[in-house]
C-alpha cells in the first residue's frame, strides 16, 4: 500500500469519527462572578469545573481577582454542570440546559456558603481541580480509571492536560520541566519512569506550580514542575521487571529490572542481555524501558533497524540515592547518590562507502572503500555525587570515573576512479587496535544567593565552581598498508608497522561569579544588575609515541615517528554583566516585561608546546575582546496566553591544536595526510539568534516556537587540500574569511481532545545553510552546503482502544562549489504508520510499517520497506504478566543507508543489519506499594 494511501485511510478513519462525534455535541457559553456576599468580597481563586451530561470533567479555570470567569467550549454534551468550589466553602452545584439562545449563559453573582465540618462529618463530593496558594492540584479521586491504572492514565484523564507522544507533558498550554514524586526526582529525571509505574490509586493529588530556576531572581524565567503527592502510607514501593525471549536465527534477548523507594531511600539495580540491537548506553535508558504501563504496550524499546552491524551486548548497573536529613525535607535537599554502569559491546560491522569527491573545475573522482569490521567494547562508569540545597546556600560535590577497553580487527580496501571510471589508485589495510582509555572527574560548586530566602543582611551573592579532569588512553596498533598508485608508480607502498602511543589530558576549572548590586548601590534596590565574572581553564596535553617498522624481530624503531612532546594552553577569561529589568503588569490580567544585558569580557589564550621534534617548540599568546549581548520581550495574558522573543549576540573563540600547527605525519594515512601551518591563529565566530514562542492556555494545547541563527567569521580554520592525481588528499589547517552558516528551526505542537478521543498534531522543521570557504589544489572556492531535516506526525488514540500514528521524516542534503560547477545531492524520505489496537482488555495488536527511500547523486535509488508486528497478551489479575509475539522485518527488505556532507566530498554508507526474525518473549512486572 502506497503511504499516500495510507495517510488518505487514516484521514478519512478520523473525519468520520470525529463527524460521529460533533453530532451530538452543542456550542456553551458561560460567564460569572463568585463572591461572599456574607463577607461582602470577591473569591478570587475559587475553581470552576465544568462537566458533561455523562458527568465527565470537560473544562476548568481559577477565577481572576475580580471573581470573574468565563468558559467557552465549541462541542458538549448537554445537560451539563459546573461545580464551584473554594477552600473553606461548600461546593455549588449548577444545572445548565439547552436553550435557544446559543446556550450563553450569564449568571451574574454566584454566592459561595462558608462550610463548618464536625468531627464526624465526612465530605463526600469532590472537587476534581483547587488552587491551593500559587499551587493547582488535581484531585485523582474525581475522575473514574480503570483499577490498574497508572499515573500516564490519570493526566490523560485531566482537561487542560496533554500528554505526548515523546513523553513531555503541558498543563494549560505550558511545558512541563520538572516530575518529582513528593519533591524529589524519582528514579532520575526521565517522566516515563514515574508516569507509568506509580498506580493512580495511591496518588493523593497531583500538584503543578512555578518553581525559580537557579540563578535567576525573575519571576518570569520560572519553570513549570508537576509534584507527585502519594498517601500516607504509600510512599514505599518495589517495581520492575523479568523478561526473556528466544527467536529464529538464534536471536535472544533477556531484561530485569527491580527498584525500591521510601522516604529516605532510592535503589535501582537493572540488566539486560541481546543480540537484537537494543542497546542502552546508561542505567537511565535501562531504566526507562522497563517500565510496567497499563492498556496498550509501550514499543518504543524495540529492535534498532538502523544500527550499524550485528551487536551483541551485555550491560549491568545499579543507582540509589539517599536522603541525610533524618525527616525528609521539601524544598530541601541534603542527600548522596551514586551509579555504576558496565556494558559489553560485541559489534560485527560489513560497511560500503561510496563517496563523490571533487578536485576542481569539472574534475570528479569516486572512491569505494569496502571495511569488515569486528569490536569488542567494554565500558564501566562509576559516579557518586553529594548535593546539600537549603535555600540560601547550595554545594553540589560529584566525582565519576570511567574505563573503556577496546578491542578491534578491521579490514579495508578502498579503489579510487576518476570521471570515466579509470583506475587511479587501490588501498588494502588491515589493523589490530587494543586501546585503554580511563578519564577521571571531580567537581565541586558553592552557590550563596540570599534573594531565594530574604535575606536581611548585607552580604554578596555569588557562585564559584572548581572542575579537574584526567584523561588517559594507552593504544597499541599493528598495522599492515599496501597501496598502489596507476598514476604515480613510485608513490606505491608497503608497510608493516607497529605503534604504541600513550597520552594523558589534564584540565583544571575555575569559574567565580559575584553580584556586585550591593556592593555598588549598598542596600537600596539597584536599578542596574552588575556582576564580575572570571574563569581559568588549564589544560595540559602529553603524548609519548613509540613506533616501530616490521614485524616481530625484523622491526626496527621509527626515530621520525617516535615521539614524545607537551601542549599547554591556558584560558583566561574576564568580565562585567550590566542587566537591567522593566515591568509592566496589571494584577490577573497582563505581564510585560523587558530585559536588557550587556556582558562585555577580555580572553587571554596563552598557548606553548615543547619535544624531541624541535619544530613543536612552539610559544604563542593571543588577547581578544568578547562583546556578548541579550535582549528578551516577555509578554502573559493571564488565562489566553504567553509569549517570548529573545535576541542574542555573542562571540565563540576556538584555539588551533599542535596537529594543527606541527603534526607528526604518518604515511599509513594514505588518502589523508595532514600537514602543518606554523601561521595558524585562533578562529572568532561571531553569533547572532533569534527566538520566538508563544504558548496558548486552553483545553487544546498549542505551542508553537521558531529560531533563526546567523554564524559568521572572517578569520575561521577551514582545511586547504591538495588532491594528487592518483586520488590522496594532503590537508592543511589555514584561516580564511566568508565563513557563514544560517539556521532556521521551528516546532508546532496542537493537541484537540474529543469526548472519548484526542488528536495531536507535530511539526518540527531545521535548516542549516552553510558558506564555507576552503581551497582546492590552490583554488579559492566557497562550499556551499544545505541541509534539511522536516518531521510531521499526526496521532489519534480513541478510548484506549485505538491508537494511530501517522508520520513524515524528510533529510534533504546539497552541496555546491561555487565558481567550480561542481554540485551533488542526497534525499532521505521515511514514511511511517504506527498502529495500536486494544482487540480486549488483556489482548493487543501492535504494528509499524516505515518506508523508506533514499536518492542520491550519481547513485542508484534505493527503496525499502521495514515492517514489524507485535501481538501482545496481559494475564494475571493486576495485568502484570504478558506474553508477546513479534516478527520483524517482515518483508526482509532492510538496508541500512547514510547519507554524509564532507568539504568537497559526498557520501553514501551503507551498512550490515538485522533482517527478518521472529521472537517469543515473557515478561513479569512485580509491584507492590505500600507497607
Amino acid at each position: 500500500m502506497r503511504v499516500s494511501n495510507l495517510l488518505l485511510l487514516g484521514c478519512f478513519f478520523f473525519s468520520f469519527l470525529n463527524r460521529a462525534s460533533a453530532q451530538i455535541f452543542q456550542k456553551l457559553e458561560v460567564h460569572g462572578k463568585v463572591v461572599d456576599k456574607k463577607n461582602n468580597y470577591t473569591l478570587s481563586t475559587a475553581t470552576v469545573s465544568l462537566f458533561d451530561a455523562d458527568s465527565v470533567l470537560i473544562s476548568y479555570l481559577i477565577t481572576n481577582t475580580y471573581g470573574d470567569f468565563s468558559i467557552k467550549k465549541d462541542k458538549l454534551k448537554f445537560p451539563c454542570q459546573l461545580r464551584i468550589s473554594n477552600i473553606g466553602y461548600a461546593i455549588k452545584i449548577i444545572e445548565l440546559k439547552s436553550n435557544p439562545k446559543d446556550n450563553i449563559f450569564n449568571l451574574g453573582e454566584i454566592d459561595l456558603q462558608h462550610q463548618y465540618i464536625m468531627l464526624n462529618e465526612v465530605e463526600i463530593k469532590l472537587a476534581p481541580v483547587t488552587l491551593n496558594g500559587d499551587t493547582l492540584e488535581f484531585n485523582p479521586a474525581a475522575f473514574k480509571l480503570d483499577s490498574n491504572a497508572v499515573l500516564d492514565d490519570l493526566l490523560k484523564e485531566i482537561p487542560n492536560v496533554t500528554v505526548w507522544n515523546d513523553g513531555q507533558i503541558t498543563v494549560n498550554g505550558r511545558e512541563i520541566k520538572s516530575l518529582v514524586v513528593n519533591g524529589k526526582q524519582f528514579f532520575g529525571s526521565d517522566f516515563n519512569i514515574a508516569t507509568k509505574n506509580l498506580p493512580s490509586k495511591i496518588i493523593q493529588k497531583v500538584q503543578v506550580y512555578n518553581k525559580n530556576e537557579k540563578g535567576t531572581s525573575n519571576p518570569l524565567d520560572s519553570l513549570l514542575e508537576m509534584n507527585i503527592k502519594l498517601k500516607k502510607g504509600m510512599e514505599k514501593g518495589v517495581f520492575g521487571k523479568a523478561s526473556g525471549g528466544m527467536g529464529t536465527s538464534k536471536y535472544y534477548e533477556g531484561e530485569g529490572s527491580l527498584n525500591y523507594f521510601s522516604t529516605k531511600l532510592q535503589v535501582s539495580i537493572a540488566a539486560m542481555t541481546n543480540n537484537t540491537n537494543k542497546i542502552a548506553d546508561d542505567l537511565q535508558m535501562l531504566l526507562k524501558n522497563s517500565t510496567y504501563k497499563a492498556g496498550i504496550s509501550d514499543l518504543d524499546y524495540q529492535s534498532n533497524f538502523t544500527i550499524p552491524g550485528l551487536n551483541r551486548v551485555k550491560s549491568v548497573g545499579t543507582n540509589f540515592v539517599y536522603d541525610l536529613f533524618k525527616i525528609p525535607k521539601l524544598a530541601r535537599t541534603n542527600e548522596i547518590s551514586g551509579s555504576y554502569f558496565r556494558q559489553n559491546l560485541n559489534l560485527e560491522q560489513q560497511i560500503n562507502t561510496t563517496s563523490l569527491r571533487y578536485n576542481g573545475i569539472d574534475d570528479q573522482n569516486s572512491e569505494i572503500d569496502n571495511t569488515v569490521s569486528r569490536k569488542n567494547i567494554i565500558n564501566d562508569k562509576l559516579a557518586l555525587k553529594y548535593t546539600l540545597l537549603t535555600g540560601s546556600s547550595n554545594l553540589v560535590v560529584n566525582a565519576q570515573k570511567s574505563d573503556i577497553l577496546k578491542d578491534q580487527n578491521r579490514s579495508i580496501s578502498t579503489t579510487a576512479r576518476n570521471y570515466n571510471l579509470q583506475l587511479l589508485s587501490s588501498y588494502n589495510g588491515l589493523q589490530q587496535v587494543e586501546e585503554d582509555n580511563s578519564n577521571y572527574r571531580f567537581s565541586v560548586k558553592y552557590e550563596f544567593d540570599p534573594k531565594l530566602t530574604n535575606y536581611k543582611q548585607f552580604s554578596v551573592p555569588f557562585s564559584a565552581s572548581y572542575v579537574s579532569s584526567i584523561s588517559n588512553n594507552n593504544a597499541n596498533t599493528m598495522i599492515n598498508t599496501v597501496f598502489s598508485s596507476n598514476t604515480t608508480p613510485s608513490a606505491s607502498k608497503n608497510y608493516n608497522r607497529i605503534r604504541n602511543a600513550e597520552r594523558q589530558i589534564n584540565r583544571n576549572q575555575i569559574d567565580l561569579n559575584v553580584d556586585l548590586d550591593q556592593l555598588v548601590f549598598g542596600r537600596s534596590s539597584a536599578k542596574v544588575n552588575i556582576s564580575a565574572q572570571a574563569n581559568i581553564d588549564l589544560r595540559d596535553d602529553f603524548r609519548d609515541d613509540k613506533v616501530w617498522d616490521g614485524l616481530g624481530t625484523f622491526k626496527k624503531l621509527n626515530t621520525y615517528l617516535t615521539n614524545v612532546n607537551q601542549a599547554n594552553l591556558g584560558t583566561y577569561t574576564y568580565g562585567l554583566e550590566f542587566a537591567k529589568n522593566y515591568n509592566r503588569f496589571l494584577t490577573d490580567r497582563f505581564h510585560k516585561s523587558i530585559n536588557i544585558s550587556f556582558n562585555p569580557k577580555v580572553l587571554n589564550n596563552i598557548f606553548s608546546s615543547k619535544g624531541f621534534n624541535e619544530r613543536q617548540k612552539i610559544m604563542r599568546s593571543e588577547n581578544t575582546f568578547l562583546p556578548e549581548a541579550k535582549i528578551s520581550l516577555f509578554k502573559q495574558v493571564f488565562g489566553k496566553y504567553r509569549t517570548r522573543l529573545s535576541m542574542n549576540y555573542d562571540v565563540d573563540v576556538n584555539y588551533p591544536t599542535l596537529d594543527q600547527f606541527v603534526p607528526i605525519v604518518d604515511s599509513t594515512e594514505v588518502y589523508n595526510l595532514r600537514g602543518g601551518n606554523l601561521n595558524l591563529y585562533q578562529e572568532k565566530i561571531n553569533s547572532v539568534r533569534l527566538q520566538f514562542s508563544r504558548e496558548n492556555f486552553n483545553n487544546n494545547s498549542f505551542i508553537y516556537q521558531m529560531g533563526a541563527g546567523l554564524n559568521f567569521s572572517s578569520n575561521k580554520i577551514v582545511d586547504s587540500i591538495l588532491v594528487s592525481s592518483d586520488n590522496r588528499q594532503q590537508i592543511i589547517s589555514t584561516n580564511a574569511d566568508g565563513y557563514l552558516m544560517f539556521n532556521f528551526d521551528g516546532q508546532i505542537r496542537k493537541s484537540i481532545k474529543f469526548k472519548s478521543s484526542d488528536l495531536k498534531l507535530q511539526l518540527n522543521g531545521n535548516v542549516t545553510r552553510t558558506h564555507m570557504p576552503t581551497y582546492l589544489n590552490n583554488l579559492s572556492l566557497i562550499n556551499k552546503q544545505w541541509q534539511s531535516t522536516v518531521s510531521f506526525s499526526l496521532s489519534y488514540t480513541y478510548k484506549k482502544i485505538v491508537n494511530l500514528e501517522l508520520k513524515e521524516t524528510g533529510e534533504f542534503y546539497q552541496f555546491e562549489q561555487m565558481s567550480a560547477n561542481n554540485k551533488f545531492s542526497g534525499t532521505t524520505l521515511i514514511h511511517s504508520l504506527n498502529s495500536s489496537f486494544l482487540l480486549t482488555k488483556r489482548l493487543s495488536i501492535n504494528s509499524n510499517i516505515n518506508i523508506n527511500t533514499n536518492k542520491s547523486s550519481g547513485l542508484d535509488n534505493k527503496n525499502f520497506t521495514i515492517w514489524n508486528i507485535y501481538i501482545v497478551q496481559r494475564f494475571l489479575k493486576q495485568s502484570n504478566a504478558e506474553i508477546k509475539l513479534s516478527g520483524l522485518d517482515l518483508l526482509k527488505q532492510n538496508q541500512n543507508i547514510q547519507n554524509k556532507i564532507g568539504a568537497n566530498y559526498f557520501t553514501t554508507v551503507t551498512q550490515n543489519s538485522l533482517s527478518r526474525y521472529f521472537l517469543l518473549s515473557l515478561s513479569f512486572y512485580p509491584r507492590k506499594f505500600g507497607k
